[in-house]
């Protein structure tokens, strides 16, 4: 039993890289206005909290969100955005918020294995009182496990941003759309 459990501990990794590499990455969800993209090469800026835009100078053409797994960092993430943002016509990000989420709970039972993938078998139990009273947990065959074990999470990141565009350009490109409905 130790060396199959073992076995697909080794395998998980494997596996879910495979499943990421198939899943197409990342996807962002975008929601507003489309214009004419901006060219590949051109610089997207980003703004959070800490770095507001400036008044007056830009103006909101849609919203976005990305859910974000383990293993992506900020630079890919960044990309993310800037490439759906060139996309939509859009010359700047601005972060809103950034939510961190659990989606998973595990153990490594006598160091074996801390894989998410036996997390739904028989590693997280349920809660229950021993005879003296005292808070017990119960695995999924219905013995109690040890108190003292250490879990590990697995957190995904979901991220929700405006996409914004010079005022400027924003006016040009509304006048444009307008002469162009004009004259069918």
């Amino acid at each position: 039993m130790k060396k199959r459990i073992a076995f697909f501990a080794r395998m998980v990794p494997v596996a879910s890289l495979l499943l990421t590499m198939l899943a197409g990455c990342l996807s962002v969800d975008y929601v507003g206005q489309d214009f004419p993209p901006l060219p590949e090469g051109r610089e997207v800026l980003f703004f959070d909290a800490k770095r507001q835009p400036p008044a007056g100078e830009y103006q909101a053409i849609g919203r976005g969100s990305l859910v974000v797994p383990r293993g992506y960092d900020g630079v890919e993430i960044r990309e993310k955005f800037a490439e759906a943002a060139r996309e939509h016509g859009a010359s700047a990000v601005r972060i809103v918020s950034v939510e961190r989420r659990q989606i998973n709970r595990y153990y490594a039972e006598g160091g074996e294995s801390a894989s998410p993938m036996l997390a739904s078998s028989d590693t997280v139990g349920a809660f229950s009182l021993m005879a003296d009273g005292s808070p017990a947990e119960v695995d999924s065959f219905g013995e109690v496990v040890s108190p003292n074990r250490t879990y590990s999470k697995e957190y995904e990141q979901f991220i929700k941003v405006l996409f914004l565009m010079k005022e400027r350009d924003y006016r040009r490109a509304v006048e444009e759309r307008r002469r162009a409905a004009q004259e069918k």
